[in-house]
């Protein structure tokens, strides 16, 4: 890194004896493949000199980025806007250093931000010019504009006599995960030799520091990450923690700071598998804008498909200038860790197994990770049968009928996701009605409990016969009565009667 402030600052290292190294080296195994990143042609993005610890958040389609300005002492955070991330407004000073005996009296430093709930959150570096020189602050904002420091500050200092971050704890990276907020940071007993902690904590304000301390330390002897690893940047995905850290080589040139990338998965946090083909983003050739001593100070995000980094670079050793931010972005996936796995089951239950056409079907469909790690991306595909039309469902717009995908995104281990789908029998039959899980990172070495289906049968109504009438038979007409004429037909009647039985004698 340019060493252009005599009162070696965040950002600034000097030559390290390549004993001290070798005995603070950490022993760590190697991971799998190697990291493409692929700079931006419009870099450096940021061009003011002194830009330098980016971090990027997206907020309602607006990008924010925050960085530190150091072209002024005491260093200051700065703040810009964008619709594309590429085009960026002017900056404004949206944290400065606090008042005179404070403990970030001489400058603040932009470690790392979070979006929750409607408010930003952001943890930074202090500078004090009494008490230890680095300690870490937090702050909030409902804006992104106007922020509030802690009035608790500093929530991250050093450790005790001896231990090994007794002297400096800076650069913290803070990711949310479940009810745990989680933070490496680098500290040290003896600047500028840097390594990398990780500490816990249930609100993002109480942290407790981990035992198995520091976590990340330097490399073999004559490697590139031989004379210390700082400025952690961590984010949570595909049951990992993905870490990409700043780290310098040894004495043999000292001339180098570059990008390495590590990955621990996210049940653990402490045993981190540095990459084989480290570092991932070297310096640029001469004459660019970063053919300097560093690129370094980085932070990575997913930027809808596509992982981005910006990092600070700098060309001070190449008769250039001071830290500018450029962009990269990520060719390919970001695959888990190698040893990261998640254990994901579903289960399909129907409300009634037989129905009438015309009347309504309600299925369940339960989605549980039942350990390992985290699972990120994680998709059902429950496609209704054609005899079942479908009404609602109750996902908030996660589940597309037209292709049965649910998108459920990132799971937690030991939680659960339920999804309840309202169908209309249409046409009489027996329906299968299949879930399946058809995504998901990491993957899932047990795939019995990856499906689940049930039967519905639906049968047409059974008409109901109608009724035959009765027939009903045509009494005779009655003979009238109540005139003469018909009083003399009766009684014509009863003489016939009477002759015709008289003539039967």
């Amino acid at each position: 890194m340019p060493t252009i402030d005599p009162r070696n600052t965040i950002g600034r290292h000097s030559r390290i004896p390549a004993l001290m190294a070798v005995i603070l080296a950490a022993v760590s195994v190697t991971a799998f493949g190697a990291q493409t990143w692929t700079r931006d042609a419009a870099n450096p993005i940021i061009t003011e000199p002194g830009s330098f610890q980016p971090e990027v958040v997206v907020v309602a389609g607006t990008y924010h980025m925050y960085y530190t300005d150091r072209s002024v002492i005491p260093e200051i955070v700065r703040h810009r806007t964008s619709a594309d991330g590429l085009a960026w407004s002017a900056s404004t000073v949206v944290l400065q250093s606090g008042a005179a005996g404070s403990w970030d009296d001489d400058g603040v430093v932009v470690s790392s931000v979070l979006v929750e709930g409607g408010v930003l959150k952001m943890w930074y570096t202090g500078r004090g010019t009494t008490g230890p020189v680095n300690q870490i602050g937090y702050a909030t904002s409902p804006d992104g504009v106007v922020w509030t420091k802690h009035a608790g500050n500093p929530v991250m200092s050093v450790g005790a006599a001896g231990q090994w971050d007794s002297a400096r704890v800076r650069e913290a990276s803070v990711v949310h995960v479940g009810s745990t907020y989680h933070m490496w940071y680098g500290g040290t007993d003896n600047h500028p030799i840097y390594r990398i902690g990780y500490a816990t904590s249930p609100d993002g304000l109480a942290w407790t520091k981990n035992a198995a301390n520091p976590v990340l330390g330097m490399g073999a002897a004559n490697t590139w990450d031989d004379a210390t690893v700082y400025a952690p940047q961590v984010v949570h995905y595909g049951g990992t923690f993905h870490m990409w850290y700043s780290a310098g080589d040894g004495p043999a040139t000292n001339t180098a700071w570059q990008i390495g990338y590590a990955s621990s998965c996210d049940q653990d946090g402490v045993t981190w598998v540095k990459d084989l083909d480290n570092p991932v983003l070297t310096l640029g050739a001469n004459p660019s804008w970063e053919c300097g001593d560093s690129v370094d100070f980085n932070t990575v995000f997913r930027d809808g498909t596509s992982w981005v980094m910006w990092y600070s670079g700098s060309s001070g050793r190449c008769n250039g200038t001071d830290y500018r931010l450029g962009r990269a972005t990520l060719e390919g996936s970001l695959p888990p860790g190698s040893t990261c796995q998640a254990d994901l089951s579903v289960v399909k239950t129907v409300d009634f197994a037989t129905r009438l056409l015309g009347q309504d079907a309600i299925f369940t469909v339960t989605v549980s990770n039942l350990g390992g790690n985290c699972a990120s991306d994680v998709q059902v595909t429950d496609l209704l049968p054609a005899g079942l039309a479908y009404q609602s469902d109750d996902s908030g717009g996660a589940y597309s009928s037209a292709t049965g995908v649910w998108s459920i995104g990132p799971l937690n281990a030991g939680a659960s996701v339920v999804l309840h789908i309202t169908a209309r029998a249409i046409t009489a039959g027996i329906w299968v009605n299949h879930a399946e899980i058809t995504a998901v990172i990491p993957p899932d070495p047990v795939s019995g409990n990856n499906t689940s289906e049930v039967t519905v049968t639906v049968y047409a109504p059974t008409p109901t016969p109608t009724p035959t009438a009765t027939p009903t038979s045509t009494p005779p007409a009655p003979i009238p009565t109540t005139s003469s004429s018909g009083l003399a037909v009766l009684i014509g009647l009863l003489l016939l009667v009477g002759v015709l039985l008289l003539w039967r004698r």
